[in-house]
């Protein structure tokens, strides 16, 4: 059962991460959680190296700074949301959250771009961001947010929507 502390924050703050009083209250209503907030904190610690160091992957493989103003910071700023909302999901224990939140919007804003290498770079991107969180975090937070960081892998580099049924 989600406490009302942690269902006001999936409500009204998702992306974002909570302060550690926030967390502390969440522990107390229920104490299941501790393992997640225990990850989110690590992972909060560990954003600016890991969201870095893929960023700048990205940018000399397909020399977008060279190519787009500002590509540093727009990459940076997506990919820190990306990676942001995807730790706040797994606190929830909510892949839907992410998906339904962020990764179909934000699929759709990325493909537009129009760029010939668009779905290599977003393939690129976010399965070099999964590896860096599997590589860069203890063994039981990167396993509590590998769903999370797979559905992103798995739907921001889609070409076209399936089918709804």
């Amino acid at each position: 059962m989600m406490s009302n502390v942690l269902e006001d924050l999936r409500k009204n703050s998702p992306g974002e991460y909570p302060d550690d009083e926030t967390l502390r209250a969440i522990e107390v209503s229920d104490p299941v959680v501790a393992p997640r907030i225990q990850a989110l904190r690590i992972a909060r610690e560990k954003e600016r190296e890991i969201v870095t160091g893929v960023v700048k992957g990205t940018l000399r493989r397909y020399d977008y700074e060279g190519r787009h103003q500002h590509a540093l910071d727009k990459c940076s700023r997506d990919v820190g949301y990306v990676y942001r909302y995807a730790v706040f999901a797994m606190m929830c224990d909510s892949v839907a959250l992410l998906e339904d939140k962020l990764l179909w919007w934000l699929r759709t804003i990325l493909h537009a771009q129009g760029f010939p290498e668009s779905r290599d770079s977003i393939l690129l991107t976010y399965s070099g961001l999964r590896k860096e969180v599997q590589r860069k975090l203890p063994a039981q937070a990167a396993e509590l947010l590998d769903p999370y960081f797979e559905a992103c892998e798995r739907i921001l580099p889609m070409a076209e929507v399936p089918n709804s049924q």
